[in-house]
């Protein structure tokens, strides 16, 4: 069965005439850039989660200071999160140094988005988890097309 689902998995994922991974109905019926942006969201909660037990292990534990505990918390949550979407989220896109890298820099876009969103919001007058929430949103929406079409994409001619 989990055979099966895997396969599935690969075949929902395949590459495109263009180079990317093809966007189409799942066997279930259901919309696969449905599904894998699901898959998106879910890898980015597990990744967040690990970016925070970092954070807040190595400040209670006296290891670094809060800003340099956040500052790799994301680092290790963000490869987390390349592991997570390369295998599951974007299972048959090519897995090379280059999305790595790719994957990297559109992390930082993300976080980039997220401070001037937070920075904008709350010289608006919005409480600061208030504008970190739609920072949040907009970053994920963001990221995972930049990463879908971009750092995950298939590599034109390859089956």
């Amino acid at each position: 069965m989990a055979h099966r689902a895997e396969g599935r998995r690969r075949a929902d994922n395949a590459a495109a005439p263009d180079g990317r991974v093809a966007e189409r109905q799942a066997s279930d019926g259901t919309d696969v850039s449905v599904r894998r942006f699901l898959r998106y969201a879910t890898v980015g909660a597990v990744a967040t989660a690990v970016h925070y037990a970092v954070l807040a292990g190595c400040v209670e534990a006296s290891l670094l200071p809060p800003w340099w505990a956040a500052a790799l918390g994301a680092w290790i949550g963000a490869q987390v999160a390349f592991a997570g979407n390369a295998f599951f989220t974007f299972a048959g896109a090519p897995v090379t140094f280059l999305a790595w890298l790719r994957f990297q820099i559109v992390a930082l876009l993300g976080a980039s988005i997220s401070f001037a969103i937070v920075k904008v919001g709350v010289g608006a007058g919005l409480h600061y988890l208030v504008a970190q929430a739609i920072a949040t949103l907009v970053s994920l929406f963001v990221t995972y097309e930049v990463n879908r079409r971009w750092s995950f994409a298939a590599t034109p001619g390859r089956p």
